[in-house]
């Protein structure tokens, strides 16, 4: 999965089409297996938008965080 944490915007376009599809399997039929795959895809897309959104730039520290208080302030 290195692939993936190496290019955020790659994980999220996968997340993307795996939400997509999953949406397709699941809504117009009733099949139980197309079910089981739409389920599939879905959290699929859970897992990969996630691996998207943390990435160091987005999990760094803040940066006001680190800042001393003005002096004066109780």
């Amino acid at each position: 999965m290195s692939f993936l944490t190496g290019n955020p915007v790659r994980a999220g376009q996968l997340a993307l089409a795996c939400f997509i599809i999953g949406t397709v399997l699941m809504v117009p039929f009733e099949e139980w297996w197309t079910r089981l795959f739409g389920m599939l895809f879905l959290t699929a897309s859970v897992v990969l938008g996630c691996i998207a959104i943390f990435t160091p730039r987005f999990l760094g520290e803040d940066p006001k965080e680190n800042e001393l208080p003005p002096s004066g302030s109780a």
